[in-house]
């Protein structure tokens, strides 16, 4: 159901990814399967936020925090702190917005951004957050640019490992925040 939900959100149908992910999320909660709430919620979450039930999104992004914040090594809370960037800069909290946008940078600079689900989505949330926040500043208009110049160049490093050319056209084309960076 969660990779279903996905499927609908990269084609923009949020309702009913919305209905896979509320599907996916009352099976791994019967079987008590933290890790996969983790992934459900955050999914949950950004679709949320594509529906713009901003209170909602919060909360449910607040709960994968939670689950996902056990592990600072997790790679996969970059992918929730980003969510909670947006929901932040939704409600104009441009203090927690960036803090959680220079908690994922560093994490990336330390790391790398290996273990991180959507490394695409999170680098555009990153842009997104400095851009709307730097607008006419011009130190923050170019960290923002290298954020999104790093994020290009990381989609670009992964498409290249792809040996089969449609494949890695559908990968940098069908992935809404592929597309956008």
């Amino acid at each position: 159901q969660d990779t279903l939900g996905l499927v609908h959100a990269f084609q923009g149908n949020f309702k009913a990814a919305k209905a896979c992910y509320e599907k996916a999320l009352a099976i791994h909660h019967q079987l008590h399967n933290q890790r996969g709430m983790g992934y459900v919620l955050t999914h949950l979450g950004y679709t949320l936020v594509q529906l713009q039930e901003w209170a909602e999104a919060g909360d449910v992004l607040e709960q994968a925090l939670t689950i996902r914040q056990k592990d600072e090594k997790n790679g996969l809370l970059m992918d929730t702190l980003a969510g909670c960037a947006l929901v932040a800069l939704a409600y104009a909290k441009k203090e927690e917005a960036l803090a959680y946008v220079h908690k994922i940078l560093g994490w990336i600079e330390r790391h790398g951004i290996t273990g991180i689900e959507f490394p695409g989505q999170v680098y555009l949330v990153c842009w997104q957050v400095l851009q709307a926040l730097g607008a006419g500043q011009r130190i923050a208009e170019s960290q923002a640019d290298a954020v999104l110049a790093a994020g290009y160049q990381c989609l670009k490093e992964r498409a290249e490992r792809v040996e089969d050319a449609q494949f890695r056209r559908t990968l940098m084309q069908n992935i809404p925040f592929h597309r956008e960076i």
